[in-house]
């Protein structure tokens, strides 16, 4: 057991020095894959779990802070062009007419077992990605997305709810105005099903406070 968790603390070590980001209180679960590690960014108190494949010739992938993606993540940053003249097998090895997109999940956001995000996938902050659901868009904040293509099918949080989580977990800098809010609930979520809750058991609630204490997280308010 002393040389499995060894093995697997080198391990970690090596890949903290290969990536491109690698940020305070961050978790990746193994096997990890990543084509061009220093390409990878992950920000602080973020979390992979196992069995993420990373294909990035040329793009890279950037996962917020706070995010948590479950097992088997699947992320493409580039896509080869079918060219007159060259066998397709070829364009891979030689990336002629790659057309390349940086994939980006935002801050906060979570996203289910297997999971594939394709060039150009901007998944906004706040986020929740369903089990198996394909994306290779740009998606606003606090969505809720399901399906092959990732559609919208509800919000993360009311807008009332989504003012009161980001004072708490954002500097006032960061956190969305109520007007950006309203323009986003106006342009995307009339009519859609809220999934979360701001209830919170004082048992709970404690052991939050545990948990940000034991992370050396202060909440802003």
């Amino acid at each position: 057991m002393f040389l499995i968790e060894y093995y697997k603390k080198q391990k970690i070590a090596r890949l903290c020095e290969r990536l491109g980001k690698y940020g305070n209180h961050v978790f990746i679960g193994f096997p990890f894959n990543a084509t061009r590690p220093e390409r990878v960014f992950i920000d602080d108190y973020a979390e992979i779990l196992n069995h993420a494949e990373i294909i990035n010739p040329i793009g890279s992938f950037c996962l917020g802070k706070f995010s948590t993606i479950s097992t088997h993540l699947t992320v493409v940053t580039d896509n080869h062009t079918p060219t007159v003249g060259i066998p397709y097998s070829f364009t891979g090895i030689l990336h002629i007419n790659e057309r390349t997109k940086d994939v980006k999940v935002g801050d906060d956001c979570w996203l289910g077992t297997h999971v594939t995000l394709l060039p150009g996938a901007n998944i906004g902050r706040g986020s929740v990605v369903g089990a198996n659901t394909l994306c290779n868009k740009v998606t606003p904040p606090y969505a809720v997305l399901v399906g092959i293509p990732a559609k919208i099918v509800g919000v993360k949080f009311s807008l009332e709810q989504i003012l009161k989580h980001e004072s708490v977990i954002y500097p006032k800098e960061e956190r969305m105005t109520r007007a950006e809010l309203e323009n986003l609930f106006a342009t995307y979520y009339q009519g859609m099903k809220i999934l979360g809750t701001d209830h919170l058991s004082e048992e709970d609630e404690l052991r939050v406070n545990d948990l940000m204490k034991s992370r050396n997280f202060t909440p802003y308010k």
